[in-house]
């Protein structure tokens, strides 16, 4: 993005050395000699404004070392109809979006024309945006984890799978959780961690898989990890079975995990674990 670097210097201000008139888009006056260069990578904010409260916006876009003139894109507040005369004030100074913005959704977020290092936040997600030069990376680091648990889960032929049952959500910052499901409200790359327990039992397989997009249903969506304990045979009491996946994967907004898990002792079975996911970057 063009002119997206913002500069700012201390103490620069003046008044225009000649009218800027509607749709005028070169500023002048002696005191933007002062003012450093500006080219395609970087910018300046000026207010021009009057005793009566009227007051536009302006961002310089093109200005070379020492010049009395600079190119100039308005955009906030309204140039009066008969332009601003000789001797209107100026000054560089911080101007709203200098502040933190809230915004309602990405929606709102993606319709902005940001700088490097500008910060909003987004008040549906309840996360802190920065603008990095590329894209919006968010700062509060998008994470949560569900508590999976089923007293009764009944025995499948191997290799498939039905979907984990949620107890509780143990925590969540800037995700949405629901039955056996993580959704990603912020696109990016991900580290997700699905691991079940299971008492002791003669099963010889227990298992758990992560899918992407699967609509709750086995076999939906695409599968992004696998795991299983092929062990078999009886197991001392106070031990049991484990089985743990973990992979990082790309996923866009709206995209979500869902665990599923597996076993075949022939019978009813007990497990508990959680599932997890970390946004790791955009």
């Amino acid at each position: 993005m063009a002119n997206e670097l913002r500069v700012r210097q201390q103490g620069l201000a003046g008044v225009l050395s000649a009218i800027l008139a509607q749709s005028v888009t070169t500023m002048q006056s002696a005191r933007l000699a002062n003012l450093g260069v500006i080219d395609t990578t970087n910018h300046a904010v000026f207010t021009l404004y009057d005793e009566n409260l009227n007051y536009e916006v302006v961002r310089v876009t093109a200005h070379t070392a020492a010049a009395t003139s600079a190119t100039i894109v308005s955009v906030a507040g309204t140039r009066p109809a008969a332009g601003w005369p000789t001797g209107t004030k100026w000054k560089h100074g911080p101007v709203l979006d200098d502040f933190l913005l809230a915004v309602a959704n990405a929606a709102a977020r993606n319709a902005l024309t940001p700088y490097t290092g500008q910060y909003v936040y987004q008040l549906d997600t309840k996360v802190l945006w920065a603008w990095d030069g590329t894209a919006w990376t968010p700062r509060r680091t998008p994470c949560a984890r569900i508590v999976v648990g089923n007293a009764g889960l009944g025995s499948q032929v191997a290799g498939t799978f039905v979907l984990a049952q949620i107890v509780t959500t143990d925590f969540n910052h800037g995700m949405t959780t629901s039955t056996g499901r993580l959704t990603c409200d912020v696109a990016g790359v991900y580290r997700v961690h699905f691991h079940i327990s299971a008492g002791s039992n003669n099963q010889a397989c227990l298992a758990v898989q992560v899918r992407k997009n699967s609509g709750g249903a086995a076999g939906g969506g695409t599968a992004v990890v696998t795991d299983w304990d092929h062990e078999s045979g009886a197991i001392a009491a106070g031990y049991g079975r484990s089985a743990t996946a973990e992979a990082m994967i790309s996923m866009a907004a709206g995209d979500y995990f869902e665990g599923f898990v597996s076993q075949n002792s022939g019978g009813t079975y007990s497990y508990d674990g959680f599932m997890s996911a970390e946004f790791v970057s955009a």
